[in-house]
């Protein structure tokens, strides 16, 4: 394999189900990254990308209808074959949660989606994925702040550990809203950097979104080539507020790279 593709990641922070000028701004945003695939993160299913096929998760738990923790685009001319995560968890959360919380606690509230993309030149494994947040009380409201996003750090360390075992002939790509920083400053906890740093080395990924940044794309290093990074952070003009403010609270990213192999 000698592909080059662009990956990308964006947290929409609650895209609408329905049109509005938020939504027309993401809907701008988006065609100009010319994305091979998408990691779309606190997003909508109402939120469709034109061109792209979808495997998401299951709806947010305690959320809108349709709300989805994670979506993953490719191609439409890609084809895609889903793979399950976390499959070591219940089958269902009990008792069900009472708090918004984006803990890896059960298979229907993951909130992570994986899937083998066949590209031109081969095979990937891609997982998109929301790290739950330094403020997340867990699925009942109970623990303090770090808790629940050190444990959800250390479930994912676990699971691209099982993947990158399972599938090792293929590059992996792991791209979403990781709610830390890789670099020295340490966002927002110097404990849970350093468990993403763990999980992202130990399972021979290479960080490319290396910028003070909370949202991720990682490659296994011994597929990875050359890369460009673009950080991107539209704004729009509210109605609401009677200001131009940025579309969402978080930054995208995206990458070209060539996936060697």
């Amino acid at each position: 394999m000698n592909l080059t593709l662009t990956i990308a990641t964006w947290n929409l922070d609650r895209a609408a189900a329905t049109p509005n000028v938020r939504t027309q701004a993401m809907h701008e945003q988006i065609p100009a990254v010319k994305a091979d695939i998408w990691v779309l993160t606190e997003t909508h299913e109402g939120f469709a990308l034109s061109g792209y096929r979808p495997l998401s998760t299951p709806d947010a738990s305690r959320q809108q209808k349709g709300r989805k923790t994670t979506m993953l685009w490719v191609r439409e001319d890609w084809a895609m074959q889903e793979i399950p995560v976390f499959p070591n968890l219940p089958e269902r959360e009990d008792p069900a949660r009472t708090w918004p919380s984006f803990t890896v606690s059960s298979r229907d509230t993951a909130p992570a989606v994986c899937a083998i993309v066949e590209t031109p030149g081969g095979k990937l494994l891609v997982y998109g994925t929301v790290i739950t947040y330094f403020g997340d009380k867990s699925p009942w409201g109970t623990t303090g702040n770090h808790q629940e996003q050190l444990r959800s750090t250390k479930a994912h360390h676990q699971d691209w550990d099982r993947l990158r075992n399972a599938y090792p002939e293929l590059p992996f790509i792991v791209a979403g809203d990781f709610d830390a920083t890789c670099d020295e400053r340490n966002y927002p906890a110097k404990k849970t950097c350093d468990a993403l740093r763990a999980a992202i080395a130990e399972n021979g990924l290479v960080c490319l979104s290396k910028a003070h940044k909370i949202d991720h794309i990682c490659v296994s290093a011994e597929h990875c080539g050359p890369c460009d990074v673009l950080i991107f952070h539209p704004t729009y003009f509210s109605p609401w507020s009677n200001k131009t403010v940025t579309v969402s609270d978080h930054h995208g990213v995206a990458v070209t790279v060539t996936v060697q192999g």
